[in-house]
């Protein structure tokens, strides 16, 4: 089964779980950060050797993203896309709730309305608090400034 990653902006793909076969395609396209939302890769020396970062943040399947778990991801999302030149790879098991919900997230984070932002991400997000996605749209100042480190990438 091919990876078939969905490209959500210019920096940020999204889609499921990668095998070491997969590393030459997220190579190919540029991909130099991995965010895992699953459990940790029990050997990560393949990601290593071809030079990607990863990095492993745990989210539960089937739960609601409570704003303190979105703020943790999105100050990794920040950090991984600090230089135009890096590119992003967001998975999970089979890239249907978890990777596509925190990519809507991110985008709405960043300025897209939850249309906008659900029209770039498919399958449609499936697991957020309404009330945290509130946040993000009415106050996105205060939600980046209960961050410390958000509030650094804000200036």
């Amino acid at each position: 089964m091919a990876l078939e990653p969905k490209q959500i902006t210019s920096q940020i793909y999204q889609g499921g779980w990668i095998v070491p076969l997969d590393i030459p395609e997220l190579v190919q396209l540029g991909i130099t950060h991995i965010l895992n939302l699953d459990l940790p890769y029990e050997d990560s020396s393949a990601f290593r050797e071809a030079n990607l970062t990863l990095r492993n943040l745990y989210i539960p399947d089937y739960c609601l993203m409570k704003p303190q778990l979105v703020r943790e991801v999105i100050e990794v999302i920040e950090e991984f896309l600090s230089s135009p030149s890096h590119k992003l790879y967001i998975h999970c098991i089979v890239g249907v709730s978890r990777s596509p919900t925190i990519s809507w997230l991110y985008l709405i984070h960043t300025g897209f309305s939850p249309e906008e932002a659900a029209a770039r991400v498919k399958p449609n997000p499936v697991m957020y608090d309404d009330v945290m996605v509130q946040q993000l749209i009415v106050n996105r100042p205060s939600f980046i400034q209960s961050s410390p480190t958000l509030r650094a990438l804000s200036k």
